[in-house]
């Protein structure tokens, strides 16, 4: 799963800055932005633009993930996996989706998932 930390952009921008040695009156000069949006996104009360994002990758050298806090993380397939190993028909197509692209997958587990809710839920309403 592929989680994006939105809140901590302006953390996360000041660090790399940080990092670069650069003010923010010098990403200001590097990149025509003005120094106020500069502040105000480290402080978390506006983001930029994409136009303005892909510049300050590039000023800071740095990829959009390290500013967006974007992890990968696969332990909710992992765990999908492990709960649900010893039923044939899942774990056959778990197994058959492993080449598809991670968002296919991700598509894949989701749509079992809300599935096995919804039966959980109608055994849940109708118990005999």
């Amino acid at each position: 799963m592929v989680k994006c930390d939105l809140e901590g952009f302006g953390k996360r921008l000041k660090e790399v800055r940080g990092k670069n040695a650069t003010s923010q009156l010098e990403l200001s000069t590097g990149t025509n932005i003005i120094p106020s949006y500069i502040s105000r996104w480290e402080n978390g009360k506006v983001y930029p633009s994409l136009e303005l994002f892909a510049e300050l990758c590039t000023a800071l050298n740095c990829t959009p993930n390290d500013l967006l806090g974007v992890s990968t993380d696969l332990e909710p397939y992992n765990t999908f996996m492990h709960e649900w190993k010893n039923t044939s028909d899942i774990y056959t197509i778990a197994e058959l989706s492993r080449d598809l692209p991670p968002e296919s997958r991700r598509h894949i587990i989701d749509t079992i998932k809300r599935e096995l809710v919804w039966n959980a839920h109608k055994k849940a309403s109708n118990p005999l």
